[in-house]
């Protein structure tokens, strides 16, 4: 029987679960920095406001370390790392280019993910549609408007 480092396995597994936190999270975070930036940027060389260029010197920062961390990562995927090592056989163990499906799969959630912000637009329309009317204590008396 194959012994089975699981401190190995572990790390692993929590590498695994960082890089995929990371890229959920962190990578709109990074590319919405960037508007901002130079959206800030611009208003301090058109205002020439001390306060707009410190702003923006501390979103710089963080958006450094931000790209550090993303390139980091990024390189141990390129590295063909086992980021979910197999415990049965480590030849089959789960890395960046075997976890990816088809071409045909990829392309699909590729346009998928692109209808993200109009499901996010008309919920946010939806919510504030429900929100324009208060409901007052005369419809919860009347049995009429409920069914409870």
């Amino acid at each position: 029987m194959n012994h089975i480092d699981w401190e190995l396995v572990n790390w692993s597994r929590a590498q695994f679960a960082l890089t995929a936190m990371y890229h959920w999270m962190f990578v709109p975070l990074t590319l919405g920095t960037t508007f901002m930036i130079a959206i800030m940027e611009t208003i301090y060389v058109k205002t020439q406001d001390e306060k707009w260029k410190e702003i923006t010197k501390f979103w710089m920062k963080l958006f450094g370390i931000n790209f550090t961390i993303w390139m980091l990562l990024i390189s141990v995927g390129f590295n063909n790392t086992a980021c979910y090592p197999s415990t049965y056989d480590l030849q089959s163990s789960l890395t960046i280019s075997n976890a990816s499906s088809s071409e045909f799969t990829l392309r699909t959630m590729s346009y998928v993910s692109l209808m993200i912000p109009f499901v996010v637009g008309y919920i946010a329309m939806v919510w504030r549609k429900i929100d324009s009317r208060k409901i007052s204590s005369s419809e919860f008396e009347n049995s009429e408007n409920h069914t409870y």
